[in-house]
C-alpha cells in the first residue's frame, strides 16, 4: 500500500485529519505529507521509517523510497 492508498482508506471528510495527524507526529507540514502522497517528492529516510511505524507497516519504507 502506498501513502495515497493509506490516506484514501479514510472517508473524504477525514483525510485532511489523517494528513494532519501524520504531519504532527513527524513534525513536518501537511503540505509535505501531500507532496509525498502525490509522489511529487520522496520523504527523507528517517521520515520513511517513521511513516512505516505510524502506519503499522501498511506503508513500507521500500514503497516510500522506491
Amino acid at each position: 500500500m502506498n501513502l495515497r492508498e493509506y490516506i484514501y482508506q479514510y472517508p473524504k471528510g477525514k483525510r485532511m485529519l489523517a494528513r494532519k495527524i501524520i504531519a504532527n507526529a513527524l513534525n513536518v507540514s501537511e503540505s509535505a505529507i501531500k507532496t509525498w502522497e502525490l509522489g511529487m517528492r520522496k520523504p527523507r529516510p528517517k521520515y520513511a521509517a517513521a511513516l512505516e511505524l505510524i502506519t503499522e507497516g501498511k506503508v513500507s519504507i521500500q514503497e516510500l523510497l522506491g
